[in-house]
């Protein structure tokens, strides 16, 4: 505020909010109605006049943007290309009578300009195109999300592998995309996969070539690959993978995720698998375990049949664990708990998740309430054999434990809630 002899005068502070608009997802606008205009006799304002006005008021500061393939897409491409730091594009609804071409004529354009679009993500349920053609545009792409594209992608291989860090496939899917480890080796840089597996040897080249030290790997993958003298700057030319999300038949599941967790056990950190496919006339399970260190590994999120193929003594050796989720089948009998014992191993874990019909006795609930002193969260949806005195007594020596589900609800188990402090 100024003040003169003769008058106050008061200054207005502006904020230029357009100016630090940065983040355009799609849903942002998707359900915005016509804005009546300043001017009664005017058109209101549309979604596309808002769209043109947010991306044209300052492109260079945009660096997401989210749209449906819609015909008037083609009017907000001139406005994007003067989008310097534009770094993830999002674009959904693509369908057979979406023209593609358009897209990769911009695409191509604005990566041959700036170079900035790093990160792509692609929705579509039309089998006519090829996503790829789309991201194969991209010089250096670091983030390929595909999904939500609902048919199989092929021609991976097309995609410049060096700067791919994360790749993200459909996980749940009957006719998958398909990716060979010779693709997977030229992704030097790759961390976060996720993918539906049909090929139980996919990751056995990266186990042999950890094994055999090296000899027979064409990127130095063991320990011939690097001399003496060389610093440690990760794991070298090793592929860096740290997070997975495996979905598949159950079998095939848990013979890829054990060659995938014995190749990459230095640098894991999480673990997500589901299987809700059963095997043809399969008599027992193909066992899911590792008897190494996982010294990374801060989750681990097992669904479906997967959780019956797990061998539980496999949590020893996840010192660091935070997180662990195994969720049974809907259709399973009652499952013994008795190797639930070696959860107490996990001191460190903070959120524990039992979902299925697990028989949890409140002996067990004691042993574990001494051991793990850091949880937060339990969740025991579906569980059996706990009764009210044994819950009490294990939730009250939970003394972290700040959220807890148990349903059915039975046995007195909301007076037991009711009387906690």
């Amino acid at each position: 505020m100024a003040r003169d002899s003769s008058s106050t005068v008061q200054r207005t502070v502006m904020t230029n909010y357009l100016f630090f608009y940065s983040h355009q997802y799609r849903w942002d606008l998707a359900f915005i109605k016509d804005i009546p205009a300043w001017n009664e006799h005017d058109p209101p304002w549309t979604k596309l006049d808002m769209q043109l006005m947010m991306t044209r008021y300052n492109p260079a500061g945009l660096r997401v943007f989210g749209v449906a393939m819609e015909p008037s897409l083609v009017q907000l491409i001139p406005n994007l290309l003067n989008a310097q730091c534009l770094t993830r594009l999002e674009l959904y609804v693509i369908t057979d009578e979406s023209d593609i071409d358009v897209l990769i004529e911009f695409i191509m354009a604005h990566d041959q300009r700036w170079g900035s679009i790093r990160e792509i993500k692609l929705q579509g349920t039309g089998s006519k195109h090829d996503p790829v053609r789309l991201v194969q545009c991209l010089s250096r792409p670091r983030l390929v999300d595909l999904s939500e594209w609902y048919h199989p992608v092929a021609h991976l291989d097309r995609i410049a592998s060096e700067s791919l860090e994360a790749l993200y496939l459909r996980t749940r899917e009957r006719s998958p995309s398909e990716i060979s480890p010779s693709f997977l080796e030229s992704c030097r840089s790759l961390r976060s996969l996720g993918m539906h597996i049909t090929d139980p040897d996919l990751f056995k080249p990266f186990v042999l070539e950890r094994t055999d030290g090296g000899e027979h790997s064409p990127r130095g993958y063991g320990k011939s690959g690097r001399s003496p003298g060389d610093k440690d700057h990760g794991d070298g030319d090793r592929v860096p993978l740290s997070r997975i999300n495996f979905g598949g038949e159950e079998s095939v599941l848990a013979t890829c995720l054990t060659d995938a967790v014995s190749a990459f056990q230095e640098t894991l950190e999480e673990i997500t698998a589901g299987s809700w496919i059963f095997a043809e006339h399969s008599e027992q399970y193909v066992p899911l375990a590792w008897t190494f260190s996982l010294p990374l590994l801060t989750r681990l999120d097992l669904q479906g049949q997967i959780v019956l193929a797990f061998d539980l003594d496999a949590l020893y050796w996840c010192p660091s664990l935070r997180f662990l989720s195994l969720d049974l089948p809907a259709l399973t009998h009652s499952v013994s708990g008795h190797k639930l014992a070696s959860l107490a191993s996990l001191t460190r874990l903070r959120k524990l998740s039992l979902e299925g019909k697990w028989y949890v006795g409140d002996h067990l609930l004691d042993y574990l309430s001494e051991h793990l002193v850091s949880l937060v969260e339990l969740n025991l949806d579906g569980c059996l054999g706990p009764t009210s005195q044994g819950l009490l007594s294990a939730l009250r020596k939970m003394r972290s434990l700040e959220r807890y589900c148990h349903a059915p609800v039975v046995d007195g188990h909301v007076a037991v809630l009711m009387s906690l402090p």
